[in-house]
């Protein structure tokens, strides 16, 4: 089994896009869960589950053009401004396992207040679905 951890707060346009992407996939095999703002408070779920693997996907400000899709290395992880979550990525992806652990950020074009993705989140949101669908994570370039 494998699980899916939407991060973000859906109030604050793109930053909902983990969760956007959580509550839209579907896959046998996979567990997907929209962590919100508080990713911290699935992890013992998570941790019960004894997923083979666990994809992280987050709004995070990389300096790249809205919507460019990067994987983060987990030693890379508190460089960006990852969400608006209050414990850090880092922290939960060390105790759930940095060997199972893929962490997808998406380069968000509108952080402000406000419901919905921008257009540009939502053609991103889409190409990870695809990319979820068919597990090519070595497809996405890192950071």
């Amino acid at each position: 089994m494998k699980v899916l951890m939407g991060v973000g707060n859906p109030l604050r346009s793109d930053d909902g896009i983990g969760p956007y992407i959580a509550r839209k996939f579907a896959k046998d095999g996979w567990v997907p869960i929209d962590c919100g703002l508080t990713p911290e408070n699935f992890v013992i779920k998570v941790e019960k589950m004894n997923p083979e693997l666990i994809v992280i996907v987050d709004a995070a400000k990389m300096n790249l053009t809205p919507g460019e899709i990067r994987k983060i290395p987990v030693e890379k992880i508190d460089m960006y401004a990852i969400s608006t979550h209050n414990i850090p990525l880092s922290v939960i992806v060390n105790y759930l396992g940095v060997d199972r652990c893929i962490i997808i950020g998406i380069e968000p074009e509108e952080m402000g207040y406000g419901e919905g993705l921008s257009p540009t989140a939502k053609k991103a949101a889409n190409a990870v679905l695809d990319i979820l669908m068919r597990e090519d994570f070595d497809s996405i370039p890192s950071v």
